[in-house]
């Protein structure tokens, strides 16, 4: 019991460690986009205020501009704590200095199709989670106990074989050694019902057991179907995400270059940068949702899917 609990320690630490990793690496791509739209509406500034000097565009755009920098670098220092924050509580699960490098890991965000039937998931989940081992180890124990209580009522036989030297001298031949034997017979008749109690108490542990077991595999079960709906949700969220981030892309090319020629408003710049900005972290949190959706499965089945 106590090896199965390590197991599970470890596969609970796991998950930790991973979700700790994937929201590390979510922060730090949305510090790095952050960066890159600073860039972004730096240069959209250039534009605004060279409009203004060729008439084109009224001084408003110019402190608009100003102002949607000013938002996006309180974003991205906002991004960077949050990425500094994420690092350390990684490197605190792998008990490592707070401040450590942290590598890129090899683990897989985008959607994987090579996933288990929702059934055989279950099967397995049932066959190899320690909980399990960790129950039926207790129920296996209880059986011994209630045996234990069981055969105080039966009647206890030992044995005794004396063997040695007797004598007035020292003296050890065959005249001098002697053994013996008995045989004692012990049975309790009558305790005040104390052995009824005892195997009595030790029936309940084991039907608590057993019920607990039934209990654990509904658990289980609800368990892998609720995790295989969170994942199957956060792969639809990856695919909205991907055709908004698109269309979002191909609005803000057709805006900003109308904006360029003076065609456009900077309102209308600034709500397709607004709706790209949006579309382009929405699609990198819902890809780290889908990793650690993931890796949840992954600790409710036992199975390894990254």
């Amino acid at each position: 019991m106590t090896e199965a609990e390590l197991a599970l320690f470890k596969r609970q630490l796991t998950l930790d460690i991973k979700t700790a990793y994937f929201n590390y690496e979510k922060a730090r791509q949305v510090d790095s986009l952050l960066i890159q739209t600073c860039q972004l509406v730096t240069e959209h500034l250039r534009v605004s205020e060279s409009l203004f000097r060729h008439d084109k565009a009224t001084a408003d755009a110019g402190l608009q501009a100003r102002a949607d920098l000013s938002h996006i670098k309180q974003q991205q220092l906002e991004a960077h704590n949050k990425t500094t924050r994420a690092a350390s509580y990684f490197n605190f699960l792998l008990n490592r200095p707070l401040d450590a490098a942290i590598k890129t890991s090899s683990l897989s965000i985008e959607p994987s199709a090579a996933l288990p039937q929702l059934a055989d998931a279950q099967q397995y989940a049932l066959a190899h989670r320690e909980e399990f081992v960790m129950l039926r180890h207790g129920i296996a124990a209880a059986e011994n106990g209630v045996g234990l209580a069981t055969s105080q009522f039966l009647p206890g036989i030992s044995g005794v074989v004396d063997w040695g030297y007797q004598g007035e001298k020292y003296s050890f031949t065959n005249k001098d050694d002697y053994w013996m034997a008995s045989l004692v017979l012990q049975w309790k008749l009558f305790d005040g019902l104390q052995n009824t109690a005892q195997r009595h108490q030790a029936v309940l542990a084991k039907k608590r057991l057993e019920t607990r077991l039934l209990e654990l595999q509904q658990q289980i079960r609800l368990e892998v179907i609720q995790a295989y709906d969170n994942l199957h949700t956060a792969l639809l969220s990856i695919e909205a995400a991907d055709e908004r981030l698109e269309s979002a892309q191909a609005s803000f090319a057709i805006i900003d270059k109308k904006y360029r020629h003076g065609m456009a408003s900077h309102i209308e710049l600034q709500n397709a940068r607004h709706e790209l900005t949006a579309a382009e972290l929405n699609a990198v949190v819902c890809r780290y949702d889908y990793a650690e959706k993931l890796a949840k499965l992954e600790r409710v089945t036992t199975l390894s899917l990254q």
